[in-house]
C-alpha cells in the first residue's frame, strides 16, 4: 500500500471530518477515493446529477442577469457623472455673471459731505 499526503481547505476538512463519525481518518479518506473510483457512467447520470446540472443552469443564467444589471448599472453611473459635471461647471459660469452683475448693481455711492448728510 502506497502513502499520499493531501492539502484539504478548511471548510473541507471541517465537512469530510463531520461526515467521518469515529471512523479512522486513513479508512475514510480511502473509501472516498476509492468510492469515487468504482463509480460507473450509470452513477453520473442520477437524479441528483440532473438536479445539480439544473442548478448550475439556474445559477449560469443568475449571472447572466446580473452582469447585464451591473452593465446597466455602470453606464448609468458614467452618466449621472458627467451630469454632476455639467452642473459644477454651470455652477461656476454662473457664479461668475453673478458676481459680474452684483458688480455693476452695486455701483458705489458717491460720498457725501458731512453737511451733506442734513439734505435729502
Amino acid at each position: 500500500m502506497k502513502t499520499i499526503t493531501i492539502r484539504l481547505e478548511d471548510d473541507v476538512f471541517n465537512k469530510i471530518d463531520e461526515q467521518r463519525g469515529t471512523i479512522l481518518k486513513s479508512d475514510f479518506y480511502r473509501e472516498l477515493i476509492e468510492y469515487h473510483l468504482n463509480k460507473s457512467e450509470s452513477d453520473l447520470n442520477t437524479d441528483e446529477y440532473r438536479k445539480l446540472e439544473s442548478e448550475y443552469e439556474k445559477l449560469k443564467s443568475e449571472y447572466e442577469v446580473f452582469k447585464t444589471e451591473l452593465q446597466h448599472t455602470e453606464a448609468i453611473r458614467k452618466i449621472q457623472e458627467e451630469r454632476i459635471r455639467d452642473l459644477q461647471n454651470q455652477v461656476g459660469f454662473l457664479q461668475l455673471e453673478f458676481q459680474k452683475v452684483s458688480d455693476r448693481l452695486l455701483l458705489p455711492s458717491p460720498e457725501k459731505k458731512w453737511w451733506q448728510i442734513w439734505k435729502k
